[in-house]
């Protein structure tokens, strides 16, 4: 018998069936349907769900359960050891969770983080790129991996690195704002420009983005662009001191040392260790001839400026300053 006569036939069997399903008489119709099921060799509705529930319920040979992750106590261990500050204990209970489970991304991720906040920077950025190969799309690795190239001062690859970020995910605030970081330190202040201005779209009260703005302006010489950029920094949060410094050297360039002055006590309130600080304070205080006051804020720098021979130059600059007020 050919398939097309089999077929045909078949045909015939269901027809009365289904007029019997849907005339009303349910009981009669799917008593035949089931007994063509088991003619024809197919399995019954019930059977195939019984299939089903024992396929999803033993995995197949040699793959582990989906639910079967060992790793797991040793994860949540290495992050009780992270919260409470233990970051070498966190390092190597994440270091055994990862050789338990190489591909297991929660355990890479907590080992990278502990690295870093550990200050291991090479490390996290290897545990990092290896969680990478395993999984190309998570996000937060490739952005924690900008920020540590940026700190190495690699930032072709901090800008490849949040690139991809701003890819999948384009409302990503840091990564927009640290991409513009990375373009200025590139010397690229017009895509630096672009990606913070893009920032003050998503959140026009952001300090960090207009104070970049303000130091390219600065770099082109708008001191009055600058100075009001700085401003608006500080009106948002008056607790950035980047912003408020470099309002403080804006000011001091455009004439305002007075106004210089003021900002620059505004930073001693709460900064009082850095002593480049002191040194630009004491250079404004020599441009209003107030020498004594110079001369406490120069020697103040001294004292607080590190022995080491990349510091040979400020130092002679301070000795030099100093001789000449004493004169």
């Amino acid at each position: 018998m050919t398939s097309s006569t089999a077929r045909l036939r078949t045909a015939h069997r269901i027809s009365p069936a289904i007029r019997l399903l849907t005339t009303g008489h349910l009981r009669t119709g799917l008593a035949i349907v089931i007994g063509l099921w088991s003619y024809l060799g197919i399995p019954s509705p019930e059977a195939q769900a019984k299939r089903l529930i024992v396929a999803q319920a033993v995995p197949q040979q040699g793959q582990p359960s989906p639910t079967a992750e060992p790793a797991l106590p040793l994860i949540r261990q290495a992050g009780e050891l992270k919260a409470s500050g233990d970051l070498r204990g966190a390092v190597e209970t994440a270091r055994k969770a990862v050789a338990l489970q190489p591909n297991l991304t929660e355990a890479r991720y907590l080992l990278a983080t502990a690295l870093e906040e550990a200050g291991d920077q090479d490390g996290a950025i290897s545990e990092y790129e290896a969680l990478l190969k395993s999984a190309q799309g998570h996000l937060d690795s490739h952005f924690r991996l900008g920020l540590l190239y940026g700190q190495r001062g690699d930032y072709n690859a901090a800008i490849r690195a949040f690139s991809t970020v701003l890819r999948k995910d384009q409302d990503h605030l840091a990564a927009r704002f640290n991409i513009g970081l990375a373009f200025r330190k590139t010397g690229d202040n017009e895509w630096a420009k672009r990606h913070f201005e893009r920032v003050l779209k998503q959140d026009p009260r952001h300090a960090g983005a207009h104070t970049g703005l303000g130091n390219i302006a600065y770099d082109k010489g708008d001191l009055r662009e600058a100075i009001d950029e700085y401003r608006l920094a500080l009106d948002n949060d008056p607790g950035y001191l980047r912003a408020r410094r470099n309002l403080a050297v804006a000011l001091n360039q455009s004439g305002d040392a007075p106004q210089a002055l003021e900002e620059y006590r505004a930073l001693f309130k709460v900064q009082t260790s850095d002593p480049l600080l002191y040194l630009e304070y004491a250079d404004t205080l020599r441009t209003t001839d107030q020498k004594a006051d110079a001369v406490k804020a120069y020697q103040q720098a001294l004292s607080l400026l590190p022995l080491t021979t990349d510091q040979s130059e400020t130092r002679a600059r301070i000795e030099s300053q100093l001789k000449q007020l004493a004169q």
